[in-house]
């Protein structure tokens, strides 16, 4: 499959959705340069159901119109691309690719829209407060357990992603992975939902690791990609997590 359609970019969006991301050179007729477009393809149960195409007629890296891929609940945004040199405040007119997802089923959407300036807001703000099994998560930093075992303040923001700004949680049971992904990254466990913790002093594998989840009684699993030569492996990886 990666062979077949170039894959250069992969994501997995569920357990049965996933998301390839290729680019390929066009010839331009009336122009000596050459267009390399993109092309996001949508697969269900690891085969292509539907595809969506960047313009034949703008460079794949032009004015954000390169693969992105940012995820928020059932929305994903796959970057954006304009006609115009710059953008431009109030004026300039864009067009933002997404995938969402409505009873269990992704689909594309594109969306046409005048670039605006994000608005700050004003005044003191109220606390956001998230539940988990073992937690309750205050302003994305805080973790209050619920066996009273007291809380945990922590330097980065819980992110709903595996992203290098931020640490990802997964929970089993009464076990908590707290993970901080990137080459510095670092793992901290709890097998006993919060009161004592275990530290993996390093990350799980430089990368991105793709549909991240637990495995067995104390493990995690996930996906690795690789390109060498032109060619794009992917590999199961599993780790098996005991307290000493």
């Amino acid at each position: 499959m990666f062979a077949g359609y170039g894959f250069s970019e992969f994501e997995f969006l569920d357990r049965n959705y996933s998301l390839g991301y290729a680019r390929n050179e066009l010839k331009q007729e009336k122009k000596a340069t050459q267009i390399i477009q993109g092309t996001y393809y949508l697969l269900r149960n690891g085969k292509v159901t539907d595809s969506l195409k960047t313009p034949d007629d703008l460079y794949y890296n032009s004015n954000y119109n390169n693969y992105y891929f940012s995820a928020k609940n059932d929305t994903v945004s796959l970057g954006s691309w304009t006609y115009d040199d710059h953008y431009t405040v109030n004026t300039t007119r864009y067009f933002q690719p997404l995938l969402v997802r409505s009873k269990g089923e992704w689909k594309f959407k594109v969306e046409e829209k005048i670039y605006r300036r994000p608005v700050p807001a004003m005044g003191q703000t109220a606390d956001t407060v998230r539940e988990f099994v073992n937690f309750r998560l205050i302003n994305g930093r805080k973790m209050i357990f619920r066996n009273g075992a007291g809380s945990l303040e922590l330097k980065q923001e819980i992110k709903d992603e595996v992203s290098g700004d931020g640490c990802y949680i997964l929970e089993q049971g009464g076990r908590i992975y707290l993970i901080s992904p990137g080459v510095y990254g670092s793992v901290y466990i709890s097998f006993d939902a919060g009161t004592n913790w275990y530290l993996y002093p390093r990350p799980l594998q430089p990368g991105r690791s793709l549909l991240l989840q637990t495995e067995g009684p104390n493990g995690l699993s996930y996906f690795s990609t690789e390109s060498t030569g032109g060619t794009s492996v992917m590999r199961k990886i599993f780790y098996d997590f005991l307290p000493r």
